[in-house]
């Protein structure tokens, strides 16, 4: 009898068995939710930490964007927060409108500070169409980074977009060579070094396309995510 008893209380559908798989199930759901919330962020950043360490360089001070960001504008560009899989394929880019044929910028106010340790500025960019990058044959730098001593570093080298939809990681040493000072000579090291000292902001181009897209608009659109400073391991 004890048997029996015992095999009807497993396969009882009615009463308080039901009730109570549906509290447990409840509950079992609801702690997974908790769980995922409290190391969501943790695995975003955790994403774009492994993807720098395969460039050769590790996370120092990067904004991965997982979360709507207030301390981005656009200078000349339409800019707004995109919940979309970013360049890690983890929610969360910044999404720019560029009105082709002028000079625009976005601007990121974090990560700011001292960043004398970092050893480089990294940044990952797409155009999200198929035109070509066609800006290389002027004199507007892709970076510029800007110290609260009134004096900017200006990015030497034309730095590559991914097209498409596809992304580029690009990564700038703080070095001499790869940078340019206000007066448009290349800045030494004691210059790079006293920006860096404390920085105000970053600014990254968004005009990528001088003329009109493929698809005949006059609006490029283009993605940027992990932007920021980087060491070496």
């Amino acid at each position: 009898m004890k048997i029996l008893a015992e095999n009807h209380f497993l396969t009882d559908q009615n009463g308080a068995v039901t009730i109570d798989m549906a509290v447990l199930t409840a509950g079992a759901i609801g702690l997974s939710v908790v769980i995922f919330n409290s190391i969501g962020d943790g695995l975003y950043e955790l994403g774009g930490e492994i993807r720098l360490k395969l460039s050769g360089y590790i996370d120092y001070a990067v904004n991965y964007f997982d979360s709507n960001d207030d301390s981005v504008t656009g200078n000349g560009a339409n800019v707004e927060y995109s919940n979309d899989p970013g360049s890690d394929g983890e929610a969360g880019y910044i999404h720019v409108e560029d009105r082709a044929g002028s000079v625009s910028y976005v601007e990121f106010t974090e990560p700011s500070g001292d960043m004398s340790e970092a050893d480089a500025f990294s940044y990952d960019i797409t155009q999200f169409d198929d035109s070509e990058q066609n800006v290389s044959s002027d004199s507007n730098p892709d970076v510029v980074i800007h110290g609260t001593n009134n004096e900017s570093l200006y990015s030497a080298e034309d730095q590559p977009v991914g097209t498409d939809g596809n992304w580029t990681t690009n990564t700038i040493p703080l070095e001499e060579g790869y940078w340019y000072n206000d007066s448009g000579n290349l800045a030494t090291q004691e210059e790079i070094d006293a920006v860096m000292s404390d920085v105000a902001s970053t600014e990254i181009r968004a005009e990528q396309n001088t003329s009109t897209t493929s698809s005949g608009s006059n609006t490029e659109e283009v993605g940027m995510d992990n932007v920021g400073f980087v060491v070496e391991p």
